[in-house]
């Protein structure tokens, strides 16, 4: 009967659903007992009371989050009231990732076995021996991320391009939102993924002429991994910006040559007037359509002008304007671009060939008409 006692007053104290939960507070008691050895001398023995260390034990257990359930032992074991043995009977079962390493993100049932000792007994007597008391204690194991270093992973989609042989130094750009969104989620990530992107604002434009569009990103942890900012959950937002550029690209050097063969090259005026009509007429004879719709202008500066009978040479320069809300350079600039021109100007009089025979056959005639007279 005094066992059945014990094992009652034993599980007693274990909590069912609030394992926290202890409504009586008591501390230590220190009443003293007297009682006599063999000798006739008597005994002081401290009386500790069960609930106090119950109390104990689980004040230590939500005192705070634990990285183990190692370390909420140590914790309750080396915190224990004087006079008690406390040492760990078991625990609940942890979860795994699938690389088999323990994730423990959750509260964990840990049982204790308390025992006093030899100068110490219960508050009562149908308690003898080891009790257990059973304690929840949270354990969060997780490693922890850094959302600066995540933010990291993201740098590159809006880092500055290097100069090379065919374009300038330049901040990266996407050519529309559609790709930006792809190559952000397709980010590499390792310990977690990305798993949802959205504006910031409200689009104003359809149309983006290198401008500057807020990207609002979700990026979800892996089991494993836990924000330090102490968020609940393992979603994370984070926020940047990309540049969106979606002008057309012109490349400079189609424009030149298509200007040199169609009004330098192989080709020969007979006057300055006539070469200028040709420049202005190039843009109705151009098959580049950034020219034929006006989205590159074209402007004409005479130069130098060098005599060399019967031959001239007229100089000049055009500078090339682009309509930079619409297109740009291939080279990623859109300052204007100059081509000189060069132009052959014919100044020799033209003669017609059916002027030329009028004038043969009046000199024929005339020759006919002195030969008869002289006969």
């Amino acid at each position: 009967m005094k066992k059945l006692l014990s094992i009652f007053g034993a599980t007693s104290l274990v909590a069912t659903s609030g394992s926290f939960v202890i409504r009586n507070n008591n501390n230590i008691n220190l009443n003293y007992e007297n009682k006599e050895d063999v000798s006739g001398k008597t005994l002081e023995k401290n009386t500790i009371s069960i609930m106090s260390v119950s109390s104990k034990i689980h004040e230590l257990a939500k005192s705070k989050t634990f990285k183990s359930i190692e370390d909420a032992d140590n914790e309750i074991i080396n915190n224990k009231l004087e006079g008690t043995q406390i040492k760990t009977k078991d625990s609940d079962s942890v979860i795994s990732d699938s690389d088999g390493n323990d994730i423990i993100n959750d509260y964990v049932s840990i049982s204790f076995e308390a025992s006093l000792l030899d100068d110490y007994q219960w508050d009562n007597d149908w308690t003898e021996g080891v009790v257990e008391i059973t304690a929840a204690v949270k354990i969060d194991n997780r490693e922890v991320k850094e959302p600066l270093e995540v933010s990291k992973i993201f740098d590159s989609l809006y880092t500055e391009v290097p100069a090379t042989d065919d374009k300038v130094a330049h901040k990266r750009y996407f050519y529309d939102l559609h790709k930006a969104t792809v190559e952000i989620l397709n980010t590499n990530f390792q310990d977690g993924e990305i798993i949802n992107v959205k504006l910031k604002d409200p689009l104003k434009d359809s149309t983006f002429i290198n401008e500057e569009v807020s990207f609002v990103v979700e990026v979800m942890l892996k089991k494993k991994w836990k924000w330090n900012n102490n968020l609940p959950s393992s979603i994370n937002t984070f926020e940047f910006k990309l540049k969106v550029d979606q002008r057309t690209e012109v490349q400079f050097e189609n424009i030149k040559e298509d200007i040199l063969s169609k009004i330098s090259n192989s080709k020969k005026y007979y006057s300055e007037s006539e070469a200028i009509d040709a420049i202005n007429n190039y843009k109705n004879t151009s098959e580049i359509e950034q020219i034929k719709n006006g989205d590159i202008e074209l402007e004409i500066k005479e130069k130098s002008y060098s005599q060399d009978y019967p031959l001239s040479t007229k100089e000049f320069e055009i500078v090339v304007k682009l309509n930079s809300e619409k297109i740009k350079w291939s080279d990623e600039t859109t300052s204007d671009k100059k081509i000189d021109l060069s132009t052959t100007i014919d100044t020799r009089q033209v003669v017609k060939n059916k002027k030329l025979k009028k004038y043969y056959k009046i000199l024929s005639t005339i020759k006919i008409n002195l030969i008869q007279k002289v006969i």
